[in-house]
């Protein structure tokens, strides 16, 4: 397998912007969640006290309970991804302005440097 050569560059407020989108995303399945609970509170025991109503309301609660499971999965994995995108974003960010600090500070204190054919810095102290 060869070696990737290259290079990367990641857009660090675009990660960021990403996990936003994410984080959006989760407060409408939030929102979706109060909805069920709404639902939950007006209607679970608007059925009836018959035997049917009462069947009807353990079936409708129920069902309620199953979607509020998998939107609450499904709000979980997006609060998840929103705050690794978030933090992958900002790790970016520190990463990218620390090597540009180095390279000034390298770039700086060599400037002043001769440097042979090679590249390498002269040991020469004439030169």
């Amino acid at each position: 397998m060869t070696p990737p050569n290259g290079r990367l560059w990641v857009n660090p407020e675009g990660v960021s912007a990403v996990g936003d989108s994410y984080l959006d995303h989760a407060a409408l399945y939030e929102q979706h969640m109060r909805r069920i609970e709404s639902l939950r509170a007006r209607y679970a025991d608007a059925w009836g006290d018959d035997e049917m109503g009462k069947e009807f309301s353990k079936k409708f609660v129920a069902g309620l309970n199953d979607l509020e499971d998998l939107l609450g999965g499904v709000r979980g994995t997006l609060d998840y991804t929103a705050t690794a995108l978030r933090t992958a974003g900002t790790s970016y960010r520190e990463a990218d302005d620390t090597a540009l600090e180095l390279a000034h500070g390298l770039a700086a204190s060599t400037a002043d440097t001769p440097a042979t054919p090679a590249g390498r810095v002269s040991t020469d102290p004439s030169a």
